[in-house]
């Protein structure tokens, strides 16, 4: 009988847990005061433009930037006058330290916009929109909607850690 060997995949970066799943479509003058939180952040400007006040800095987000925020960093968001914007914030646990190496703001190729639509789209089919406070899970959720939402949200940092290694010298990865 042949013998058969496991092999325990390495995980780069572990999704643990969401915390935030929300699409919002904001108005002239909307403003979010400064938090700080011990997870990640991250918000996907679908239309419009977004200022985000990150550590006393205050960046415009544009249509299709991506801006992740690492735990313990205080951020808030406004609109300025006469703009509006519609943004796709989602907050979840993770301790893969490489995202620190992607930290602020990417402008997303069309494959990672995909992943983003696709987040959305598996969040619509396992939660309650709109995110009231707390994530409330469907009645009768699509099978495995929250596995994929899980799943992409790792795929496309995956992707973007790729591309910020593939571009810097810097960054090194430990196998």
């Amino acid at each position: 009988m042949k013998k058969y060997f496991n092999y325990t995949v390495k995980k780069a970066v572990s999704v643990k847990n969401l915390v935030t799943l929300e699409y919002l479509n904001l108005s002239p003058s909307f403003t979010y005061p400064q938090e700080v939180h011990d997870f990640y952040e991250f918000a996907y400007v679908d239309s419009g433009s977004l200022v985000c006040q990150c550590d006393n800095q205050e960046i415009v987000l544009n249509k299709n930037d991506f801006f992740l925020i690492s735990p313990s960093v205080s951020h808030g968001y406004l609109i300025k006058k006469d703009k509006t914007a519609s943004v796709f914030i989602v907050c979840f646990n993770c301790k893969s330290d490489i995202l620190s190496a992607i930290s602020g703001i990417s402008t997303l190729d069309v494959t990672q916009k995909d992943m983003v639509s696709k987040i959305l789209a598996e969040s619509q089919k396992a939660f309650q929109f709109p995110f009231d406070k707390k994530l409330v899970l469907l009645e009768n959720p699509v099978f495995g909607a929250q596995q994929l939402i899980e799943s992409t949200i790792e795929e496309l940092l995956i992707s973007l850690v790729r591309l910020k290694i593939s571009k810097s010298t810097d960054i090194k990865m430990v196998n």
